[in-house]
């Protein structure tokens, strides 16, 4: 049986070199020759009312959120950090001992965290200043939109119209009518429409609200915004941890200098009369379970904390979707997306209900103890007690109230209305 080659016809092979990558440049830009038709105009509004901006809008603040949140924790741990070690020192010196290498170690680790933590803090601060200037440009676009839809709308009502009066003038000339020649000082009559262009007006409507926001002085543009306001609230709570009530927050016209913002806890004047921001009040329990909080959520519009999923279910039943804040004389009108987490509030609660337990595990361990006769003597550690013991102190856990009270800016100018609420122990 023979067996048939079967050759190859084809050519032999060549690498085949790449075609260049073609380089694609964009046109020139040609502005407008004629105001947009209503395909133009339609395409402009669908730009405007599409939820682009306000996505990035919420992406913004959420950068706040997160920038605040982690200032707040390295504070609080430098700040934690440090009330430790003076704790350490200060019964070191109560008992006489002299501090070892391992303390002397921790007192310059506890400076450095410190030092640390305030240059960080203040790298966070500049940039929850530039997250708040690209807040307010998300602003400026959302208006320039509006702006520039508004203009062009206008626009091309005017040149439809003087069409419409081409065409019969037109008509009017093709019936036999003779026509009036042109004059535009005649009432009526007019020359031709001048085309807006919408960029053109985009780019100047930013630009000029640009250049007079970054004239504002910075107590304007941040001493007076929310979000700037709540950053240095919690730095400055997250520097008092360990304390019951923090210090009044100094007020914003102390927070800015030709030299720049002074470092987190310092104010350049401790007058009375600078105090806008007094310490607060937080209350551990929900307003509307009436238990203690352990997923609290607060209100964009009001001081007030809620349970979270008790306060979602109270907006979305009935279909509503908005509701009254449950707190007693708040007339603030809540929807879901009014409420946000507080990583810091929530730390804060957390010590509050933590430092009562703390007291009535004291209350428990000291019902317990034999009573007996004081000798007057002072005894700071029970296990060094022998034959005589300190009576039983009674101790209270401290209960949380919460009052809510609106007050002015002692320093006048803005006047915005700050809600103090504080700590009170009954």
């Amino acid at each position: 049986m023979s067996s048939r080659a079967r050759y190859s016809t084809a050519g032999p092979s060549t690498a085949r070199t790449p075609a260049p990558p073609s380089s694609s440049v964009n046109p020139a830009y040609q502005p407008l020759a004629h105001p947009l038709n209503e395909t133009g105009l339609r395409d402009l509004r669908n730009l405007r009312n599409q939820n682009h901006l306000r996505k990035l809008q919420e992406h913004v603040r959420q950068a706040v959120d997160s920038l605040t949140d982690a200032a707040a924790l390295m504070n609080e741990r430098s700040s934690t950090a440090n009330d430790n070690y003076q704790k350490r020192k200060k019964k070191l010196e109560r008992d006489g001992k002299e501090p070892t290498e391992d303390d002397e170690k921790s007192g310059e680790h506890v400076k450095k965290l410190k030092q640390d933590v305030e240059t960080m803090t203040g790298g966070i601060e500049a940039a929850v200043r530039q997250t708040i200037d690209a807040e307010q440009t998300v602003k400026f676009m959302e208006d320039s939109l509006e702006t520039a839809n508004s203009r062009v709308s206008v626009n091309a009502a005017a040149a439809q119209s003087q069409t419409q009066r081409s065409q019969r003038r037109q008509r009017g000339m093709d019936d036999g009518e003779d026509m009036p020649d042109f004059d535009p000082t005649l009432p009526g009559t007019a020359p031709a429409t001048q085309v807006v262009v919408p960029s053109n007006l985009f780019r100047q409507r930013i630009e000029s609200d640009r250049n007079r926001y970054q004239a504002l002085s910075h107590y304007t543009r941040y001493g007076q915004n929310n979000h700037y306001i709540g950053f240095k609230k919690a730095v400055h709570e997250s520097s008092h941890p360990t304390d019951s009530i923090a210090p009044p927050l100094p007020n914003a016209k102390t927070w800015f200098s030709e030299a720049g913002p002074p470092p987190p806890g310092v104010t350049n004047d401790d007058s009375d009369d600078d105090i806008a921001i007094a310490s607060e009040k937080i209350s551990t329990k929900c307003p509307l379970t009436l238990q203690e909080l352990k997923e609290p959520v607060k209100s964009r519009l009001c001081p007030h904390s809620y349970e979270k999923k008790a306060m979602i279910d109270l907006i979305r039943q009935g279909g509503v979707h908005t509701v009254q804040c449950p707190v007693t004389g708040c007339a603030k009108m809540l929807t879901e997306h009014d409420l946000v987490h507080d990583a810091s509030l929530t730390r804060k609660i957390k010590r509050i209900q933590q430092a009562r337990n703390d007291v009535m595990s004291d209350d428990e361990e000291d019902s317990r103890m034999p009573e007996s006769v004081d000798s007057g003597d002072d005894i700071d550690d029970v296990d060094d007690a022998t034959d005589v013991q300190r009576p039983r102190k009674k101790s209270v856990a401290p209960k949380m109230e919460q009052t809510l009270r609106p007050r002015r800016n002692a320093g006048g100018g803005g006047s915005i209305p700050i809600y103090e609420y504080d700590e009170t122990y009954a």
